[in-house]
């Protein structure tokens, strides 16, 4: 089975398996022929029932694993958050951008004033259209770097444009 799982500024397919562990399993999931194709989160046990055992792709992860195997540190500005629908740009005239579902608290975004409920529209020069542009966008950046982030904010029936620096 396939489902996206939500984390800290990307979101991932997890794979579930017919296997069954306890909240503090971890590790690889391999193939009988020794092929790492993902690697064990507790994250979405909470979403199976069973304590079924699920995995994060290794293939959505290769950005990240090239990172730290090249002993680079992995940004973090700690958002959760989703596209932007057609619906809601239509009907609510909410921009299109990374919409923000969520802050990690005493993360660099929280720090910096993004909230529950902002759009995020631009990082840097970067135009962001959408969650999967923010997550493209925040891997190219190198972790204490400061960025230029352009939120839009709703103010009454409205969005305003708002320039934060994030840490």
């Amino acid at each position: 089975t396939l489902f996206r799982s939500d984390y800290s500024d990307a979101t991932f397919h997890v794979l579930t398996t017919d296997m069954y562990g306890n909240e503090k399993s971890s590790g690889v999931l391999i193939t009988t022929t020794g092929e790492v194709v993902g690697i064990i989160t507790d994250f979405a046990l909470s979403v199976t029932e069973g304590n079924v055992i699920c995995a994060v792709g290794v293939s959505e992860l290769r950005e990240y694993i090239e990172k730290m195997s090249n002993g680079e540190a992995v940004p973090y500005l700690g958002v959760h958050g989703m596209d932007v629908t057609e619906k809601a740009h239509t009907e609510l005239g909410v921009p299109y951008g990374a919409y923000i579902t969520a802050i990690n608290p005493e993360s660099p975004a929280m720090t910096a004033g993004i909230m529950n409920g902002n759009v995020i529209t631009k990082i840097n020069d970067t135009e962001i259209t959408d969650y999967e542009d923010y997550k493209k966008a925040i891997l190219l950046l190198k972790p204490e770097q400061i960025v230029k982030v352009t939120i839009m904010q709703a103010i009454g029936d409205e969005y305003k444009s708002v320039v934060v620096e994030v840490n």
